[in-house]
């Protein structure tokens, strides 16, 4: 970083966009151009982006166009804009229908993509335009430090460190995700997707890493005590 240049207002957008053809083979592509796009957000406001932050700016691209591509005719539009504080991810496509969220079901294999970005994210929204729809996700930047919902900081090569997890059972070569993880509640539809995210995560589903686990959990734990008003780890009363 050059310290003669002057850096941009905080809240001064930095932008880019890019358009894509429709092949899926181009997503790889996408991710990297959201990765150089993360170098220059460091650079023109002058602060540092944790890696899980670039890593989950990249999965949200990849799962967005992945999406279009598959279920879109035609050309994608990518657009990325930053402030200091978030990156919006926004993708343009040619249909008008809009994505549903399925409920969490841990046995439906690769299809976690719309719930990946919905728990990695501070928000999503969905919007029809006259010849398609427009997906934007805002993801958060220097997001509250993990540590602070009581979550395990375990190194970033934690799937090289078997023995920190101790010994696998049968069925789950990560082993069981660990106690403090948060509590879903039953009957509730966010709850379960979450609970969903962070299976797939801990096993390392989807292109996930432990890091993602860490998020999702994260947010499991704060949704439990702003929606619920339940503390992230009791088991909830069942009504009589």
């Amino acid at each position: 970083m050059n310290p003669h240049t002057p850096h941009r207002p905080a809240d001064e957008p930095l932008t880019v966009s890019f358009a894509y053809d429709g092949d899926p083979t181009r997503v790889p592509e996408a991710r990297a151009v959201a990765r150089r796009f993360i170098a220059a957000v460091q650079e023109a406001f002058g602060q540092s982006v944790r890696t899980h932050e670039q890593d989950t700016v990249e999965q949200v691209v990849g799962e967005l166009l992945a999406n279009a591509f598959l279920h879109a005719p035609g050309r994608a539009l990518l657009a990325l804009t930053a402030t200091a504080h978030t990156v919006q991810v926004t993708v343009w496509d040619s249909a008008q229908t809009v994505p549903v969220l399925c409920r969490g079901d841990a046995e439906r294999g690769q299809q976690y993509g719309l719930e990946i970005v919905t728990a990695l994210s501070e928000r999503m929204s969905v919007h029809r335009e006259p010849f398609g729809k427009r997906v934007s996700v805002t993801v958060p930047l220097r997001k509250q430090a993990l540590g602070d919902f009581g979550l395990p900081h375990r190194p970033p090569d934690d799937r090289a460190s078997p023995e920190a997890r101790g010994p696998a059972p049968a069925g789950s070569p990560h082993g069981p995700a660990p106690s403090n993880a948060f509590v879903p509640v039953p009957g509730c539809w966010t709850c379960t997707i979450l609970h969903s995210v962070a299976l797939a995560a801990w096993n390392r589903d989807d292109g996930l890493e432990l890091h993602h686990w860490l998020s999702v959990t994260a947010s499991g734990m704060q949704h439990r005590m702003d929606d619920h008003g339940l503390p992230p780890q009791e088991p909830a009363k069942q009504a009589p």
